[in-house]
């Protein structure tokens, strides 16, 4: 899993993007998240679903 990366967001995070909006591009994705490591990405999410309205 080395390979894969990651990216995390909570909806609230989204700001002026739009949240109606069925996809996000890489780039985009890249400046509002930071990349998280398999090892982290269930406490990540975990984290971010409780800033979630």
């Amino acid at each position: 899993m080395n390979q894969w990366r990651f990216y995390v967001m909570a909806i609230i995070e989204l700001g002026s993007y739009s949240v109606n909006q069925l996809s996000i591009t890489l780039k985009t994705l890249q400046k509002l998240a930071q990349e998280v490591y398999n090892k982290d990405l269930l406490k990540t999410i975990m984290i971010k679903h409780k800033l979630n309205p």
